[in-house]
């Protein structure tokens, strides 16, 4: 693998880790025999977390940012559907690395939400890859494995945050490497709220700077200027200009040409697998 990619992919980033209750909107579970019912209440079905940022540092020296000095509570409003994404996203990892923090009580909660509205004969696979073989991947499951034969599956595609990528657009190895790391980039670290962050309050200030500088350190971008105007696209192009030859590389060595390549990515959506029978399954 190289360089920069393993720079970005080993990274441990500081994370908030989410703790809270999560409420579903009352009503009676359906009972669901296939798996296109389940997508559609995955979708429909409205849930609400609250919950308080833990903070979760690499070293002593960052922990002078205390959690017990900064009490924080959020409210996240969304569908069953894009609480699995954000869980998904939330366990971004390769396979020797996890880059963000899970916390494993908020993927609980969200397990929970989604069983009491599911049944117990219901599985849901979601998983974000860039592309096949990408470096970079993110898996969140929900319920037992099938073992029946008799196995009904439907799947929904739930955007991430990052424009999807144009077929007619990319002819180029190099316009695409740059194009996916743009979007890797975009999704572990996006730039809006980045933004945002660095003008709020503490710890949202030294929690994002932080991701900066590590990014900074290993990728060898240049984010000092950008950063110390808060310009966050910036600091994700310069990132974007380190990372890029890399995917790139990867990319030509995977796949024949350009076009074949543009076929095989989706950085830009979570992918849900949902599985449904009517008797047997397992843990």
């Amino acid at each position: 693998m190289n360089a920069a990619v393993d720079a970005l992919i080993c990274i441990i980033l500081v994370t908030a880790a989410i703790a809270g209750v999560l409420t579903v909107e009352q009503s009676p579970p359906t009972r669901i025999d296939r798996a296109d019912t389940v997508a559609n209440t995955l979708t429909t079905t409205t849930t609400t977390v609250e919950h308080s940022p833990r903070l979760e540092f690499n070293n002593l020296a960052d922990q002078a940012i205390s959690p017990d000095r900064h009490h924080l509570t959020r409210r996240t409003h969304g569908t069953l559907a894009g609480l699995i994404t954000h869980a998904t996203i939330s366990g971004t990892r390769t396979q020797k690395a996890q880059i963000t923090r899970i916390d494993d009580m908020f993927r609980l909660r969200v397990r929970n939400a989604v069983r009491a509205r599911t049944g117990g004969r219901v599985r849901v696979d979601a998983r974000w890859i860039p592309y096949p073989g990408s470096p970079l991947f993110a898996h969140f499951s929900v319920g037992p494995r099938p073992l029946s034969d008799d196995v009904h599956t439907a799947t929904v595609s739930i955007p991430v945050g990052v424009e999807p990528l144009a077929i007619d657009t990319h002819d180029q190895f190099q316009t695409l490497g740059t194009a996916v790391a743009a979007r890797i980039i975009a999704v572990v670290i996006p730039p809006g709220p980045a933004r945002v962050m660095m003008r709020d309050d503490e710890p949202e200030i030294t929690l994002t700077r932080h991701r900066y500088a590590q990014l900074q350190s290993l990728t060898n971008a240049s984010l000092a200027e950008p950063l110390a105007i808060e310009d966050t696209s910036e600091a994700n192009e310069r990132l974007t200009a380190a990372l890029a030859p890399e995917i790139t590389s990867d990319l030509r060595d995977r796949y024949e040409t350009p076009a074949v390549a543009v076929e095989a990515v989706s950085v830009s959506t979570v992918e849900i697998v949902i599985r449904t029978w009517d008797h047997g399954g397992g843990s």
